[in-house]
């Protein structure tokens, strides 16, 4: 007979001696409050003056139990994210491997909203009335977003006007009863029905399902306790017992071609439902129909809508996101709530819903244009999967420790290595600058305005996307008649370089920070800094080295010819009339064409002898060349006999730096991310083991 003894405390010890895998052992059981351990590095790596953050990726870590009285013996798996959140913290970046993610999920709700574009739709809803009932049919094609098709199906529907039945089918269906009462489900249960979270107590643990465990009235609970008892009973008297079952009749329509139908539901067992009324079938009984019958429609109705965005997340949301991407425990998810909220970056609006402030947005960009995996659920449900493999012994313990730490090291190293993107985004949002910025061009991702901040370096802020983007430097940006690239959607701009012989060229924002072609070796602006030898802020790829096949403003619609003087291309300036000109995408070479001509513009012909684009010129007709005052003429400038005379060739001004060899450009380059072989990710990405 096994003899046990017990050590009152917080939480009763129980030990005994016992047999565990043939072996003599001594056990100890007791419950959990809380954590057990809390981890932190030794004294000597606590001052951050002299310690190299690096150095804590291979630093021992210190586990200290959480409340020594409990005098535990059991061992606590190491906490990878020590070493991760706390050296981000040394640059001053708050992060957590909870904390982070579930703001993302509020961030990313809120881009859904503000990036959402409303549009309008149609529907038909025919009515009838049957055995004294009116009924309104549904469309089996729901909506459409073309009003003259709407109509046009209206129109149709209401000349013919007798409605056929062509389907009846009864379907016996079952609602589940609910399973177990959790903290999380209480939770959300709570917050959905208007309660706040507590602002202070002791967290006891979670041991699932939450039972009653004796019965009580009101007055011995009290208003608020008595509520949350009443409903403990319900979902526990819920659990066991029968499935809510109803039966559903479907009948369908044909009209004109078109099919509609109507639905109707009678629940035969309550179940569950009779104890937990808020959760019943809703009733919707059906008069009798006859299958061929044909029944006259009373009214035809054409209802315009519009889609709606979806709304911010409710805390109780939140909750469901959080449990389904594994993010926190039962017992720390509203931790975790709670501290996105007291560190201002979101706050609590009107029913509960949580709306992320701006430093919680930019934050939360920041660590998306630098390492996206951070805003992701995907690194602590991979941590939480080799625990359980160690647990399983499928997988060695020391092996996952070193595994990880190495994968957070490499991330920390890439992070530190971009963190001034981090710093362009706060200063953008909270510097004076953002005020003083005008607005400029539409945003192709949010089509939100954009404001260009003019002070060096010049650079556009999208305020609703959270981006910023680099400009040429030391010339005027305007907007470029409104026009917008093919490839992403954003507003081009014209930038013109100072004095009357510098060169005036469109570039998308976007394609410019972020070119969208492999092989564009060449960059305007591309001028190394430091001894990194990053390039400088403001280089970028304008419209002029773009290899886009079809877009008008790319260097294949805009090239002329080879620039005598480099292996660049001659494109023409698309602004600069009366004083047309080509210039050099890689010197500073400049051909001047027919001056004071009304419209000079590239042709999709080539010349037959150079390969060369033909020119199509209007000529004044005051000073035109041409024969009997014609105006329009056609050819190569190279080969062309009349305009070869009329052109000049001399130098401007030029900032461009050519960093390799390259043809006159018209080979495709390719898309964004198909590089072939493969890469290293700089990032160490978890999402690919």
């Amino acid at each position: 007979m096994l003899q046990m003894s017990t050590r009152k405390g917080s939480t009763d010890i129980h030990e005994f001696d016992g047999m565990f895998l043939g072996f003599h052992a001594h056990f100890k059981v007791t419950s959990v409050i809380g954590h057990v351990f809390s981890v932190d590095f030794p004294a000597t790596y606590q001052d951050w003056k002299v310690t190299d953050p690096f150095d804590l990726f291979l630093a021992p870590i210190v586990k200290s139990e959480s409340n020594p009285k409990f005098r535990y013996l059991t061992s606590c798996f190491p906490f990878f994210f020590c070493s991760f959140s706390l050296v981000l913290m040394y640059v001053s970046v708050s992060y957590g491997p909870c904390q982070t993610p579930t703001l993302g999920f509020c961030v990313q709700r809120y881009l859904q909203i503000n990036t959402f574009k409303p549009e309008k739709f149609w529907t038909l809803r025919p009515y009838i009335i049957q055995d004294g009932y009116e009924l309104q049919l549904e469309w089996e094609r729901n909506k459409l977003f073309e009003f003259d098709v709407a109509t046009m199906f209206q129109q149709l529907v209401m000349e013919d006007g007798i409605l056929e039945v062509t389907e009846i089918s009864e379907k016996q269906e079952s609602k589940s009863r609910p399973p177990g009462l959790n903290t999380v489900n209480l939770l959300k249960t709570l917050l959905a029905s208007g309660y706040h979270k507590p602002k202070s107590g002791t967290d006891a643990g979670d041991h699932p399902p939450i039972t009653p465990m004796r019965s009580a009235t009101e007055d011995m609970l009290g208003k608020d306790a008595w509520k949350l008892y009443q409903y403990v009973c319900q979902h526990f008297l819920g659990t066991v017992s029968p499935d809510c079952k109803y039966l559903r009749t479907s009948v369908g329509f044909l009209i004109a071609g078109e099919s509609f139908h109507c639905t109707g539901q009678h629940v035969t067992v309550e179940g569950f439902t009779s104890i937990m009324p808020w959760l019943a079938v809703s009733e919707r009984r059906l008069p009798r129909f006859t299958k061929g019958e044909k029944i006259e429609s009373a009214k035809v109705e054409l209802y315009e809508g519009k889609t709606m965005p979806p709304d911010y997340l409710s805390e109780s949301e939140l909750i469901s996101l959080m449990e389904k991407n594994g993010v926190g425990t039962d017992a720390s998810i509203p931790v975790h709530i709670n501290n996105i909220c007291e560190r201002n970056y979101v706050q609590v609006h009107a029913g509960r819903k949580l709306v992320p402030t701006s430093l919680g947005i930019t934050l939360i960009r920041g660590y998306q244009c630098i390492d996206p995996d951070l805003c992701l659920p995907d690194i602590r449900s991979f941590i939480e999967q080799q625990i359980t493999l160690v647990a399983k012994g499928q997988m060695d313990h020391s092996r996952v420790v070193l595994h990880v730490l190495q994968q957070f090291k490499q991330k920390y190293s890439y992070f530190v290595k971009k963190i001034e993107n981090m710093d362009e985004l706060f200063e953008a949002q909270f510097s004076p600058l953002a005020d003083s910025g005008r607005t400029l061009s539409k945003c192709g991702k949010c089509l939100r305005y954009m404001k260009y901040i003019s002070m060096q370096p010049s650079r556009l802020y999208c305020g609703t996307c959270e981006e910023v983007y680099y400009l040429p430097q030391k010339g005027t940006i305007k907007l470029y008649k409104e026009l917008s690239c093919p490839l992403d959607n954003f507003e081009l701009l014209i930038f013109s370089m100072p004095g009357p012989e510098g060169k005036s060229f469109p570039l998308c924002p976007y394609c410019y920070n972020s070119p969208p072609f492999e092989g564009v070796d060449t960059l305007f602006g591309a001028v190394k800094t430091g001894a990194s030898g990053q390039l400088g802020k403001g280089a970028g790829m304008p419209c002029f080295l773009c290899p886009h096949p079809t877009c008008r403003h790319s260097l294949i619609a805009q090239g002329v010819c080879a620039c005598p003087e480099c292996s660049g291309t001659l494109v023409l300036d698309p602004v600069s009339a009366p004083k047309w000109r080509l210039y050099c995408n890689m010197c500073n070479c400049l051909v001047f064409l027919p001056q004071g001509a009304h419209r000079i513009s590239t042709t999709r012909e080539r010349c037959p002898e150079c390969d060369s684009t033909i020119l199509e010129v209007d000529f004044n007709k005051k000073t035109t060349p041409l024969d009997n005052g014609a105006t329009l003429h056609v050819g190569c400038i190279l080969c062309d006999e009349l305009l070869h005379s009329l052109v000049e060739m001399k130098h401007g001004k030029s900032f461009s730096k050519r960093m390799g060899s390259r043809g006159r450009g018209r080979g495709a380059g390719r898309g964004r991310g198909r590089g072939g072989g493969k890469r290293v990710d700089p990032k160490m990405s978890f999402r690919d083991f």
